[in-house]
């Protein structure tokens, strides 16, 4: 049997990278703020649904899994935003 590989990390620069999920929110921070702070009728289930759309087939890296890990744990709209916003301006 072979042993073990090492793993190697890779820091990755999100902003050239251009399949990362920051990329597909970032244009559509402007409409999460919008059902976040002005649809009442929007819940935060309505609104992850709506993030896990806009995010779909984004190339997994290991801030991806971190995100997607946060998703699921807030069932607050407006700190859904935050998570959304403060992502995209950390790539940046």
């Amino acid at each position: 049997m072979k042993k073990n590989r090492p793993v190697t990390f890779q820091t990755i620069n999100y902003v050239a990278y251009e399949e990362s999920y920051c990329h597909r929110l970032e244009p559509k921070l402007k409409q999460i703020c919008y059902l976040a702070f002005h649809v009442p009728s929007v819940d935060a289930r309505a609104l992850k649904e709506k993030i896990y759309n806009i995010v779909e087939g984004a190339t997994i890296t290991d801030k991806f899994a971190w995100f997607l890990n946060q998703i699921r744990e807030i069932n607050d709209k407006r700190e859904l935003y935050l998570l959304c916003r403060n992502s995209v301006h950390k790539a940046r």
